[in-house]
């Protein structure tokens, strides 16, 4: 069984990768970028999981470990998800991931191989993360950002706090609780925790810290 080439018209090999001929390769555009292709599969995954869990984030509780009992957020008319703030100590769920931060602090480490730059600070974050939904799910420490008094966003840094929150997997109905560190210029202060799960995610818990 023959076919044409590609290029040439040539009758070659139905099952020729290459033309014989002109050398033109007869493999669709998949099979030549496979690298390629892949990424394209996981930013669709990426949008498609973005789209799916684009829910807005709910307040379902207080935590006992603290006397901020925080405010309800007032939801829009029109039901569409909008920005909305919470306080420390809100069990605060997105899609069946409900996070609670119990407490921010400043945090001095005894090793001396573990300390901040000179000018900065560590900050540290004690937050609680539970699955109330029906499925098991991943969680990863890079999730958390902390975002100070001047709008910069800083991603957890290395120290020996324990026990500290890093990544996982939560079964339903489990709850993991850990430190997260913060190095920040020590002339600023931690304003927010803003909670972001999952690739390309665009739904977000925001905790306020300052109340």
């Amino acid at each position: 069984m023959t076919k044409k080439c590609k290029s040439c018209q040539t009758d070659i090999d139905v099952k020729a990768k290459k033309c014989p001929n002109c050398r033109a390769d007869q493999r669709n555009w998949i099979a030549r970028h496979p690298i390629l292709t892949g990424i394209f599969v996981l930013i669709l995954i990426g949008i498609i999981g973005g789209a799916i869990g684009s829910n807005s984030p709910k307040k379902v509780g207080t935590s006992d470990q603290t006397t901020n009992q925080g405010t309800n957020p007032t939801q829009a008319a029109d039901n569409t998800p909008k920005t909305q703030t919470f306080n420390m100590g809100d069990k605060v769920d997105l899609s069946g991931k409900t996070v609670t931060v119990n407490s921010v602090a400043p945090y001095t480490s005894n090793n001396q191989f573990m300390q901040p730059k000179n000018g900065n600070k560590f900050v540290t974050v004690d937050i609680s993360l539970t699955n109330t939904s029906k499925d098991a799910f991943n969680y990863n420490v890079l999730d958390f950002r902390l975002q100070d008094n001047q709008s910069y966003t800083y991603t957890n840094a290395a120290t020996d706090h324990e026990p500290y929150l890093t990544t996982g997997a939560l079964q339903p109905g489990q709850t993991t609780r850990g430190f997260i560190d913060y190095e920040i210029p020590a002339s600023n202060t931690p304003t927010q925790v803003i909670f972001t799960p999952g690739f390309l995610s665009t739904s977000q818990i925001i905790i306020d810290l300052t109340k």
